[in-house]
């Protein structure tokens, strides 16, 4: 059986109680890099989420940036990554859409989480 993704409202709402968070209130960066990727994602322009246009959008870079010799975008990718997973298992246990960066690449994927506790009401469906 196949399941709907996320509603659009449901992944902003999620994604502003996660930038919200004690979890991602220490780190600026990782909040501009999560906006940003969703953003896009949702705005259709998945085709953009690249290294060079995250570095050059995202971190100020300019456009001679190089991937090889300049790791910003994949360390930011994966210290994301980490605060995403420590959300998500503590803070975040309940949100009802769950936000991941796949390894591998920037576009974010969106779940709707199976873990509801006792008298959460808020919903998925948007």
């Amino acid at each position: 059986m196949e399941h709907a993704p996320p509603a659009a409202p449901a992944v902003r709402e999620t994604l502003e109680r996660l930038l919200a968070s004690e979890t991602f209130g220490r780190s600026e960066r990782a909040r501009r890099l999560l906006r940003y990727l969703v953003e896009r994602e949702q705005a259709g322009e998945a085709d953009r989420l690249k290294g060079v246009s995250i570095a050059m959008d995202v971190f100020g870079k300019d456009g001679d940036f190089d991937a090889s010799t300049d790791a910003v975008v994949r360390v930011q990718a994966g210290r994301l990554r980490e605060l995403l997973d420590q959300y998500f298992a503590n803070e975040g246990i309940a949100e009802p859409v769950r936000i991941a960066i796949p390894r591998g690449g920037y576009v974010p994927s969106y779940e709707l989480n199976a873990i509801r506790l006792p008298g959460d009401a808020r919903s998925a469906t948007g």
